[in-house]
């Protein structure tokens, strides 16, 4: 989902000073783990009528938009 976003993190924080870089690479390595996570509960979803599907887009949107704002978080913070 955010693959490209991280990809570009990785090449912006590269060339930062240490203490700076590293508190931004484990940032970055949360948000990475929290959008594999989002990528093997949607490939894992199993259909289970409409409700069930409903709130779980819901809930898998909300979880979206939390990752999208630590990301520009992320990117503002510099």
């Amino acid at each position: 989902m955010n693959k490209k976003t991280i990809a570009d993190f990785k090449l912006k924080i590269a060339n930062e000073r240490t203490e700076v870089k590293a508190k931004n690479e484990k940032k970055l390595a949360e948000l990475e783990a929290k959008n594999n996570e989002m990528e093997k509960t949607l490939s894992d979803y199993k259909e289970e009528g409409e409700n069930k599907w409903i709130e779980f887009k819901i809930e898998f949107n909300r979880d979206l938009d939390e990752i999208g704002k630590a990301f520009s978080n992320l990117s503002n913070k510099k």
